[in-house]
């Protein structure tokens, strides 16, 4: 929360990964994260109009 950016939703790629077939999202590039390592982050745009598979194929 404390790097994100007010009126945003920003998103780890663990979550990116879940939603990303539902949601666009856009990408904010790695952020220093304090007690942890760098993390890749997006900012969620709005949902998709056609969404797809909720979740990836896993066969």
């Amino acid at each position: 929360e404390s790097h994100g950016e007010s009126g945003t939703i920003q998103i780890t790629r663990s979550t990116y990964d879940l939603i990303r077939n539902q949601f666009d999202c856009e990408s904010r590039g790695t952020i220093k994260v304090k007690g942890a390592d760098d993390m890749e982050t997006w900012h969620v745009l709005g949902r998709k109009a056609d969404p797809g598979p909720a979740i990836d194929s896993l066969a």
